[in-house]
């Protein structure tokens, strides 16, 4: 056992005596110091001592003897017990370390622990752990070896300590401040995190590296020393310290992970070191008060959403041994006014100044051959750009919802307008597209609502969807004879645009290419289509003719709908079908002749074309759709041909001209109130021998004679749906 002298040190302070302490310790009179042990103290007479004071006290220590425990020989407890502020950790040390069972943790007792491990982890009654400093001998800190201790206010290591595993004080709520001394090297994952009223931290400079999570999450960290020979700083090591206001980073510092101060909203000043080579991923996102960022040379590469939303950052200087711009790097930076590029760099990734909504200017490389998609999108601010001619590609909305943008000059190396490169520029007047590029992409120069003027080189072979679409000021524009194919919507609502074109090359005109384009009186339409999409003209309302060439073999649904000002129509020897709604609502056609090849003609197609007077329906039809000559109110006669087997619900419902009608004797069924208020119709002759299989309210609301063979009118007065006209049904 190893034993121990206790030596009388006289201390004079305010009347009082010191005496103390074990050897190898010193107090100096009038301070108090981190390693004291144990004190007794004795009012003197003005302040001194008297000699048998001092002689009998050492007498007593001399003579005094026992083991570590710091006990006399008769049980009496000796000077070096540590006297702990708080219960909880006493108890708790003394159920693991009192090695003596006397119930108390003594100085050798607390030398004698060369670590900790979970004997505290969760303990949430434990508040202060000052005297941990006298646990001279511990070396290690053990994984959450106070975790989620979440009323720890203050502790107090000790100077031989070396090792702090990951997570220590995770949670440790309560945790205001920490220095954490000299000597330690290894500093585990997550050691503060959550610590969520921790203000302040001084490092060692022995600690090279800060471990992922460190901080995480360190809500009032306002202040931190960091050493001097750090190397290294861990992925979220100080994320959502949203109360640090200044970083100076040691030049030594050469690694910053991913998200190491994402959402340091406070943060205003920051230094980057010389050493550093890359910033990476989201490294420094949501720093919203970061006012300006000076890049050192060195750097060669920002990451993906390094500086993303850092919404308050005005002004940065980029190196020139920047070789890279990652994708979303500076994406809602929106306080920036201007950035230099250098000439270092080639391309800029996507998404890299996306949404910088107060950027003006823009400086780009030199040596630029890259932009990518929506590298500028929504720069609203940005009123114009020039690019150097290195540049071969500008990706898909480069430089989308740039509003101000009024011109712009296209490098002539670009060899496609890529998706929605230019779309929503409220503010683009007029656009030469350069000799070379071959297509004009989806949503191109969609919403270009000012745009007056553009120019399509004899390059173009196709212009995609949505192309031009709501660019709704240009009159009038020229395609050439390059172009094979016209996407769907390519100028939806266009409603500036009066007449168009469209060349012999062009193949293919997708569904929409010219809905609502309400200017819209004439179009062209090449010989080499088959087919009149979907919607292709819907809501043309001052489209007056159209002649649908040789070769279409069908009209898709709605393709006139709405066409309100249509009055003449030229329908093709090779049309094979006519689907549903094609000419709804063309209130102004008058006659339309259908060729002979139709066999199909979908439901509603003439629904409401109120002024139609004639209309032949072609031998080779079989059905009368649901509602084809439904409310075509100027219809006066009509001839159903024998191929005719049925008619559709509403087909006739409200044609208030029509004064007679003949079913032929092919027909086996007649859909629901198929001739409902047709109030014009006098007679109606019936040809089928057989009742046709019928639906309610077949001639509701009309009052016509119902002729039908001589030897078939019993069956008819008795048969379902038609009995309800019996004392209307005549032979014919």
């Amino acid at each position: 056992m190893i034993r121990e002298k206790i030596l009388y040190l006289q201390c004079k302070s305010n009347g009082l005596i010191y005496r103390h302490m074990r050897i190898g310790h010193i107090i100096i009179a009038g301070v108090v110091l981190v390693f004291v042990t144990a004190c007794q103290k004795e009012k003197v007479d003005n302040g001194k001592a008297t000699d048998e004071q001092n002689e009998s006290q050492t007498e007593q220590s001399e003579n005094s003897s026992g083991d570590d425990d710091g006990k006399t020989e008769n049980g009496t407890v000796g000077n070096n017990i540590i006297e702990f502020k708080d219960a909880e950790v006493k108890k708790v040390l003394v159920s693991r370390f009192d090695a003596d069972k006397d119930g108390e943790i003594s100085y050798a007792e607390a030398e004698a622990v060369d670590s900790l491990g979970l004997e505290f982890y969760k303990n949430t009654n434990i508040r202060t752990f000052e005297e941990l400093q006298f646990f001279t001998g511990l070396r290690k800190l053990g994984e959450f070896a106070f975790g989620e201790c979440n009323n720890l206010s203050s502790i107090v290591l000790p100077e031989n300590l070396l090792q702090i595993d990951r997570c220590v004080f995770y949670k440790c709520a309560a945790l205001e401040e920490i220095l954490i001394p000299e000597g330690v090297t290894t500093m585990g994952d997550g050691v503060f995190w959550y610590c969520g009223n921790l203000k302040s931290a001084v490092l060692p400079n022995s600690l090279t590296c800060i471990e992922k999570r460190s901080f995480c999450s360190c809500a009032k960290l306002e202040s931190l020393t960091f050493p001097n020979g750090l190397l290294s700083i861990g992925e979220e090591a100080f994320r959502g310290c949203v109360s640090l206001t200044s970083v100076t980073l040691p030049d030594s510092v050469s690694s910053i992970g991913t998200r190491a101060f994402c959402w340091c909203e406070k943060l205003v000043s920051l230094h980057i070191p010389a050493s550093l080579t890359r910033i990476e991923d989201s490294a420094f996102s949501y720093c919203m008060g970061l006012e300006s960022l000076i890049i050192p040379e060195g750097v060669t590469s920002i990451g993906p959403n390094a500086f993303n939303a850092c919404s308050g950052l005005v002004s940065i200087t980029l190196p020139e041994t920047l070789l890279s711009i990652e994708n979303s790097a500076f994406v809602i930076c929106r306080s920036l006014k201007s950035i230099v590029i250098p000439n270092s760099i080639t391309v800029i990734g996507e998404q890299a100044f996306s949404n910088c909504t107060g950027l003006e200017s823009v400086s780009l490389s030199q040596n630029l051959t890259d932009i990518g998609n929506s590298a500028f999108f929504a720069c609203e601010s940005l009123k114009s750009i020039e690019f150097p001619e290195t540049v071969k590609n500008i990706g898909e909305s480069a430089f989308g919802m740039c509003t101000s943008l009024t011109s712009i000059d296209l490098p002539s190396g670009i060899t496609k307008l890529e998706g929605g490169v230019l779309r929503n520029c409220y503010g683009l007047t007029s656009l030469v597209i350069p000799a070379g590029v071959t297509s004009i992409g989806q949503e191109a120069l969609a919403f270009c609502t000012s745009l007056a003027s553009i120019v399509i080189p004899d390059s173009v072979t196709s212009i995609g969807q949505g192309a031009f679409m709501y660019s709704e000021v240009f009159s009038s524009i020229t395609l050439p004879d390059s172009i094979t194919e016209i996407g769907s919507k390519a100028f939806l609502h266009c409603s500036g645009l009066t007449s168009i074109e469209i060349p012999e090359s062009v193949t293919s005109i997708g569904s929409n290419a010219f809905e609502s384009c309400a200017g819209l009186k004439t179009v062209t339409l090449p010989s080499g289509i088959t087919s009149i999409e979907n919607y292709l003209f819907h809501e043309c309302t001052a489209l007056e003719s159209i002649v649908i060439p040789e070769g279409v073999t069908s009209i898709g649904d709605r393709a006139f709908w709405k066409c309100t000002g249509l009055t003449d129509i030229v329908l093709p020897q090779s049309l094979k079908a006519i689907n549903s709604c094609a000419f709804m609502d063309c209130t102004a056609i008058e006659s339309i002749v259908i060729p002979s090849g139709v066999t199909t003609i979908g439901g509603g197609t003439f629904n409401n074309c109120r002024k139609l007077v004639s209309v032949n329906i072609p031998d080779g039809l079989s059905a009368i759709a649901d509602g084809v000559f439904e409310c075509c109110v100027s219809l006066a006669s009509i001839t159903i041909p024998s191929s005719v087997t049925s008619i559709g619900r509403w087909a006739f419902v409200c044609c208030q001209s029509l004064t007679t009608v003949e079913i032929p004797s092919s027909v086996t069924k007649i859909g629901f109130r198929a001739f409902e208020a047709c109030r014009g119709l006098t007679s109606v002759i019936v040809r089928p021998v057989t009742p046709p299989a019928g639906d309610d309210r077949i001639f509701e609301s009309t009052t016509c004679l119902i002729c039908v063979p001589s030897e078939s009118v019993e069956a008819y007065k008795a048969a379902k749906y038609w009995s309800a006209y019996s004392d209307r049904i005549v032979e014919i």
